[in-house]
């Protein structure tokens, strides 16, 4: 078969009378292009010819992209960048495109690169399943300990269970090649391993030494924790998933689908591939569908049957999306051989520190994860910006926190420095109480993001670390960031021109705050305006509102005996609220959002959730209050919610208010708010 094309900007040109495969493979059915092959058939820009094998161009077809161009004219999966070859000297499109030259060079590198690494990784995966016994796992933690790998603490005490991904884990987060056969030479001395500890781990993906365990610590593991990652494991080594234990393993607490993909390519890479960040974009530009998606293990096959087409095996397909992601300048390569690392790269227009204020019931928090995303995974967040694509944000969200991307906190009147830098915290040695040093959550935060603390060694590669302050005004500002608030600035933060590192009070470390860390809160107005705020925290962030928005509830409410309009009730609401005290006080429209269809439902929000809110607004200013559901315009007491009583009879008779239960039962009640204008 022979097809022809060129270049065209970022694109890819198939000239007229090239020639496509008529019969796409059967995973190809799932796949991002096979729907444009399918339309440029419908259209007649691919015709059938005598030959029934194969189909031809009619026209020139301009595709966006060299791999969509040869997956369409192939019929299945491939890398455009591998696929097409240049007529004379057969050198291929991703070697044409990085200015390399034919000749011995060349040569050498159609050969492909040589992967050296998954006999001995295959062997030790099998090997550790022999010590899925919970008593035995101490050897495991020893022989790590005896090869010199720092393992942690489960909290205050020696770690004491293990499972073979974290295993492999802890090897690998030392991130040279020359370290880790130093490491896998030594365990697969002591565990009489015959297969030779690999020189190269080309096209194997390191750890993260900051989230280096499969499982929580111990106050959050789960009984069923261990066990399932055992499980797993030997069907992993086997080459056989079975649903409900992957779907087990994926609700661990430090455990997601980018995690746990990985783990399952380090014990078998023949039979799985990791679906991290380098990897699922590769596949995304290869058009494979799902990738980013998976939720299920039927997920995950699909994604796999559809990436076998793509490349000899899996290691290779991993190392090709190393060298794309290269070539793209979002990886560096490391003098010392270690396997390409994920350069940070500050995504445009997003500020480093931002605070997201507004009344309550706004969508402050839920729009946190959309703001998270879009720092983390850019590319995500813009292709699924959609609203009915919200759960597979808060999926892809949900997976980078269990990563180790994200920390989320709440500040609250007891919250302070100990809690969010460092502090000294009580502990039993023994029978006897003794304090220790304790990092804040912050100071773990800048170790994720790739910060260093004191005399520790940065990991050199900076990656985006999202910090959520939720309330963050809830806490006294001053008393929690302490010393932290001058490093915040953009300029002051390491590797800045004025960058500035100052030295911990309580002990004595150095700290500077890495330019991959972004912090994110949330105000509550209603609580705090932002004239209140520390003065030093409001010039270190950027404020960005979020305010009631009515446009999100239905416009009409059919009910029994009529319509209820709730955009126009919440609107009223607030027009009244914002004309008494502030925009400050106003009520979201969550408090209203997602309601059932019923009059019942209605009332249940306002008589439980925003009353309470118009009490504590108002000081029980019943008059007011009164005047905000446009009672003191209403024709009918019956649909008054707030009935007052003693306004005749003297000044010495006090006015009493109580509620009106009737008019939580009638719909004209509920239209009067906005209808008595």
């Amino acid at each position: 078969m022979r097809a022809s094309g060129f270049p065209q900007g970022k694109g890819f040109v198939v000239r007229a009378g090239s020639q496509a495969r008529a019969e796409a493979t059967a995973s190809f059915a799932g796949h991002n292009y096979f729907a444009l092959r399918s339309s440029l058939i419908n259209e007649g820009r691919l015709a059938k010819t005598d030959d029934p094998a194969r189909l031809t161009y009619t026209q020139d077809v301009v595709f966006d992209s060299v791999s969509a161009a040869a997956a369409v004219t192939l019929g299945r999966a491939q890398s455009g960048q591998v696929a097409w070859k240049e007529q004379i000297t057969r050198q291929s499109y991703g070697d044409w495109r990085a200015g390399k030259t034919p000749g011995p060079v060349f040569q050498e590198l159609q050969a492909g690169p040589v992967f050296e690494w998954p006999p001995f990784f295959k062997a030790l995966a099998r090997k550790l399943l022999e010590f899925h016994e919970v008593e035995r796992h101490p050897a495991l933690i020893r022989l790590l300990r005896e090869a010199g790998i720092s393992v942690g603490h489960d909290e205050s005490e020696e770690l004491a269970v293990i499972d073979p991904f974290t295993f492999f884990s802890l090897v690998l987060k030392h991130k040279t090649d020359a370290r880790v056969q130093e490491l896998f030479t030594f365990i697969g001395n002591k565990l009489g391993i015959s297969e030779t500890a690999p020189a190269s781990l080309t096209g194997v993906p390191w750890s993260n030494p900051m989230n280096a365990w499969f499982f929580p610590y111990r106050s959050k593991r789960k009984p069923d924790d261990l066990p399932t990652l055992w499980a797993l494991a030997r069907q992993a080594v086997d080459g056989t998933l079975e649903g409900p234990t992957f779907e087990r393993a994926l609700e661990i607490q430090q455990v997601g689908v980018p995690k746990l993909t990985q783990g399952l390519f380090w014990l078998n890479p023949d039979a799985f591939l990791p679906l991290n960040g380098i990897v699922v974009p590769y596949l995304d530009e290869l058009g494979v569908s799902g990738a980013a998606e998976v939720k299920t293990l039927a997920d995950y096959e699909q994604v796999l049957e559809q990436a076998r087409d793509l490349a000899p095996d899996f290691p290779n397909l991993s190392h090709a999306a190393w060298l794309d992601a290269q070539e793209e300048g979002e990886v560096i390569l490391p003098t010392d051989g270690a396997i390409p690392e994920v350069k940070f790269r500050a995504p445009p227009g997003v500020p480093l520190n931002q605070i997201l204020y507004g009344p309550p019931g706004t969508g402050k928090t839920y729009s946190v994860i959309d703001e998270a995303l879009k720092i983390l995974e850019p590319s995500f967040a813009s292709s699924h910006g959609e609203k009915n694509q919200r759960d597979a944000r808060k999926a892809r969200y949900d997976e980078l926190a269990a990563e180790g991307r994200v920390t989320f906190l709440t500040f609250h009147q007891s919250f302070g420095y100990e809690d969010f830098i460092e502090g000294l915290k009580p502990v039993m040695q023994g029978s006897q109480l003794a304090y220790e040093l304790e990092d804040g959550l912050f100071l773990r935060a800048v170790r994720q993001a790739g910060g260093a603390v004191g005399d520790e060694e940065a990991e050199g590669t900076l990656r985006a670390h999202v910090l959520i302050i939720d309330e963050i005004n809830r806490g006294n500002v001053s008393k929690v960031f302490g010393e932290l608030i001058t490093l915040l600035e953009e300029g002051k933060r390491a590797g800045a021109t004025e960058a500035l590192t100052v030295q911990l009070p309580l002990s004595k470390r150095r700290l500077s705050v890495p330019q991959s860390l972004y912090v994110i809160g949330t105000m509550n107005t209603a609580d705090r305006s932002l004239t209140q705020m520390d003065a030093a925290l409001r010039r270190r962030f950027t404020f960005s509102a979020v305010w009631p928005n009515p446009t999100l509830l239905p416009g009409a409410l059919e009910l029994e005996g009529g319509t209820l309009d709730l955009q126009a009730l919440l609107r009223v609401l607030n027009e009244r609220i914002e004309e008494r005290l502030s925009r400050d006080q106003m009520i979201g429209h969550a408090y209203l959002l997602g309601i059932q269809p019923t009059l019942e439902q209605v009332a249940s929000a306002l008589r439980h959730k925003i009353l309470p809110l118009l009490e504590e607004y108002f000081f029980e200013d019943w008059n007011s209050i009164r005047e905000v559901l446009g009672d003191d315009r209403k024709k009918e007491r019956a649909d008054q919610f707030i009935h007052v009583s003693g306004e005749a009879g003297g000044q010495s008779q006090r006015r009493r208010y109580t509620y009106n239960d009737e008019a939580f039962t009638r719909l004209s009640a509920f239209q009067g708010i906005y209808s008595a204008q």
